[in-house]
């Protein structure tokens, strides 16, 4: 069985690479403002900040964001889980 990449690379000469990544990912999904990873809407870590709504990936990441919400919308992500102190 033929993969991806060999399909598109019969049919699109040139860069396979950001074809295949356009293939292969589904809708824009909200970024875990703590962590910064991509999280779904499904995702049961969720609150509600200045009237919109921010989801996370895991109940520490909501935690820290409603902590110091301020600091994660006007920096972003740290790059990592937050410990639980």
């Amino acid at each position: 069985m033929r993969s991806l990449r060999q399909t598109l690379s019969t049919i699109y000469v040139g860069s396979v690479e950001s074809i295949s990544i356009i293939a292969t990912r589904g809708p824009e999904m909200p970024i875990d403002l703590v962590c910064g990873m991509e999280v779904s809407t499904a995702t049961r870590f969720k609150t509600v900040y200045k009237g919109k709504v921010y989801y996370f990936c895991s109940d520490a990441c909501r935690k820290a964001f409603e902590r110091d919400p301020e600091y994660y919308v006007k920096h972003g992500p740290i790059g990592r889980m937050p410990s639980e102190s």
